[in-house]
């Protein structure tokens, strides 16, 4: 990795203390901290880890955005965060495309920034509001955002799946009910010809 002289903005250096500090434990045991540091500091290290991903995936928006490693020849920034991390293709573009997602989901962005839910939670949340229908409007896919932000609270990703799949039932009983109704009748069409 390249590293830089002095990091000019606040997100570069934080980046930086957060290397330094990993350094400083590199090699610490942590045979001496008793059961309830120990759970304390891995539920912690779980809430950080929520908060880098959610980093990483804004910078790499932005670096997508910025259209970064192509001065190089990288057809894209995820192809050139793949090569300069060595992380695989897939990986990097799942990073971009959650940068990008977060965007436009503000209280998903939010909760995953300051640890509030986890990665896998945050994913399963975008891809839920990602199949709504494109008929729902901007406050009930509000509604419906907040709703799998609270079932998070007691869920995990798994299981946020499983509501997500029902979440048009439950935000819009109505209009679910007669997309249901208008799937329902095209398919009997379909089989009928």
């Amino acid at each position: 990795m390249t590293a830089m002289a002095q990091p000019r903005h606040q997100v570069s250096r934080a980046a930086t203390q957060l290397e330094t500090t990993l350094d400083d434990v590199l090699d610490a045991s942590v045979w001496s901290m008793d059961p309830a540091e120990t759970a304390t500091t891995l539920v912690t290290l779980e809430r950080a880890e929520a908060r880098l991903v959610e980093l990483k995936a804004r910078v790499a928006a932005h670096a997508d955005d910025l259209h970064v490693g192509g001065e190089i020849g990288a057809s894209c920034a995820a192809n050139w965060l793949a090569h300069a991390t060595r992380t695989t293709r897939s990986a990097a573009h799942h990073t971009v495309r959650l940068g990008h997602a977060l965007e436009e989901h503000r209280p998903t962005r939010e909760a995953l920034a300051t640890g509030q839910i986890l990665a896998d939670q945050a994913r399963v949340i975008l891809r839920a509001l990602d199949q709504l229908p494109d008929t729902i409007d901007a406050p009930t896919r509000a509604r419906a955002e907040h709703h799998l932000l609270d079932a998070a609270t007691e869920h995990d990703a798994k299981a946020l799946t499983r509501l997500g799949k029902h979440l048009y039932e439950v935000i819009a009983p109505e209009e679910a009910d007669a997309h249901e109704a208008a799937l329902l009748e095209k398919e009997e069409a379909a089989a009928a010809r």
